[in-house]
């Protein structure tokens, strides 16, 4: 009884997976075409701004100020505190268990004061320093990714429509077969088209970088020296 029950079970999920596959292969075509199409309304504004160049990514006059400033600031913080490290290494201030320097001395107390200052000011800005800095890499990266997607999705529909012509001229499947025959046909042809499709998209997906390097180069990182070259 039990064998049977489990027998049955197992019948219904190979059903079941049976149609979706069937399912998924009907509906192919339109999902291939309408995420070419969303996705290449995405980048169409982008693309038509871009220049070729590093400055198509790159930040704007006023973030390229705040960097500046910003990047100031922090050298500045860690420079005050690597000189109040030096000085408590200089006058031999012990640490204590959590790494601080001790506040014993009058002198360690100077140097708790600068680097309890300091350390906080480093830590909020170099976050928002690396970020800005990475800034044009990561926009690159997010065109990149829609270039790709709209581009896979495009292929994987042309690949699809190649394949499921081909098949049909060559099965010949409206002409030499009554209309069963026909239905069966076509579910099997329109499977493998979208089996095609599926290999050809994640084919195109799997470097999207040298397709975007074909509209516009991968940009350096931001730093002080070439902020303002782009």
């Amino acid at each position: 009884m039990a064998r049977r029950k489990k027998s049955k079970d197992g019948n219904t999920w190979a059903v079941l997976l049976l149609l979706v596959i069937v399912l998924l292969a009907y509906i192919t075509p339109a999902v291939l075409l309408i995420g070419w199409f969303f996705n290449q309304i995405k980048i169409r504004k982008t693309k038509s701004a871009l220049k070729g160049n590093y400055s198509d990514f790159w930040l704007d006059n006023e973030e390229k100020q705040t960097f500046v400033t910003l990047g100031n600031e922090l050298l500045h913080a860690i420079q005050k505190v690597k000189e109040a490290e030096h000085v408590a290494i200089a006058n031999k201030i012990s640490r204590n268990k959590d790494g601080s320097f001790s506040a014993r001395s009058k002198i360690g107390k100077e140097v708790r004061a600068v680097i309890e200052h300091y350390q906080p000011v480093v830590h909020s800005k170099k976050s928002v320093f690396f970020a800005m800095s990475s800034k044009p890499q990561q926009q690159w990266r997010a065109f990149s990714n829609r270039l790709g997607n709209a581009n896979s999705f495009k292929y994987a529909f042309y690949m699809w429509l190649l394949s499921f012509i081909v098949a049909v001229s060559y099965l010949k499947i409206f002409k030499s077969i009554n209309v069963y025959q026909q239905h069966d046909m076509l579910t099997y042809v329109l499977t493998g088209s979208a089996v095609v499709s599926a290999i050809v998209y994640f084919v195109c997906k799997a470097k999207p970088q040298v397709q975007a390097e074909k509209y516009t180069p991968y940009p350096p990182e931001v730093t002080l020296e070439n902020v303002n070259s782009y």
